[in-house]
């Protein structure tokens, strides 16, 4: 285990040498682990927020919609708090932001040949013809692919878990991709955290601003509708005259009309 700690003779020097060791292992465990425990809780907890869309929306627009007073209104209101409910609180998104920065840090070499030494000497299996060779080789792979420390650390640990001995140069490259892979991913975060800050700041500037008087876009559909005999339901609801209407009565009185009271 030369790669990891030095040597020593006696057993002072070895009680430091795997005192060392094992303060190597709890560390790794602690802050290089740490992102896939963090990931995985929070998507036991919320196991539909990863597949939401952080779809880019005029705010303005939709502000507007959300103070509508009508059917468009509440469907958009509802479109919004099913969103909200989906994604974990702010915090909880801020948390898991910060648990991935090891994700992103600049690869280090030294750190890194010291994880796959320790993975190497943690194999009880089928030792390496030449370890030194070996765990450089290695080393190469990871520095050559840009892994973080994380991402080797990621890697080690499922070869370790997950294989009986030691890994061939193939596996290893396979265990740095697998483990770069951790849904949802730092980016997504950053999304989550904006959408959701956005959409509760846009909910409390229309609860402020408050609902949207309708009146004009109302006699605009209703004349077409005196005029013309068209009217959408999809968009409007039922028409006049028809159970559940939702124009407002004082644009049904101005044309005559009622609830109950189409066009002639």
């Amino acid at each position: 285990m030369s790669a990891l700690v030095p040597r020593g003779s006696g057993s002072a020097q070895s009680g430091v040498r795997t005192a060392q060791i094992a303060q190597v292992i709890r560390a790794t465990d602690d802050v290089l682990l740490r992102p896939w425990r963090v990931a995985a809780a929070l998507l036991a907890k919320h196991p539909r927020w990863s597949s939401l869309p952080t779809e880019r929306e005029d705010r303005n627009k939709r502000i507007d919609e959300i103070r509508r007073p009508d059917r468009r209104g509440a469907e958009a209101r509802s479109r919004l708090a099913d969103t909200l409910a989906r994604l974990p609180p702010t915090e909880e998104l801020r948390e898991f932001h910060a648990a991935l920065a090891p994700l992103c840090a600049e690869p280090d070499h030294n750190q890194s040949r010291l994880l796959i030494a320790l993975m190497v000497d943690r194999h009880p299996n089928l030792r390496a013809h030449e370890p030194a060779t070996y765990v450089e080789g290695l080393v190469f792979q990871a520095e050559r692919a840009g892994c973080a420390t994380a991402i080797v650390a990621k890697a080690c640990d499922g070869l370790l878990e997950g294989q009986r001995f030691l890994p061939t140069p193939a596996e290893f490259s396979e265990a740095l991709k697998a483990a770069e892979h951790i849904p949802p991913g730092r980016r997504w975060a950053e999304e989550a955290i904006a959408y959701r800050e956005a959409a509760e700041a846009d909910l409390t500037e229309a609860k402020r601003l408050g609902l949207i008087d309708l009146t004009e876009e109302w006699k605009e559909v209703v004349g077409y509708f005196v005029d013309r005999g068209w009217w959408s339901r999809h968009h409007h609801g039922p028409a006049p005259g028809q159970e559940g209407c939702v124009v407002p009565a004082n644009v049904l009185a101005m044309f005559d009309l009622s609830e109950t009271k189409g066009a002639a």
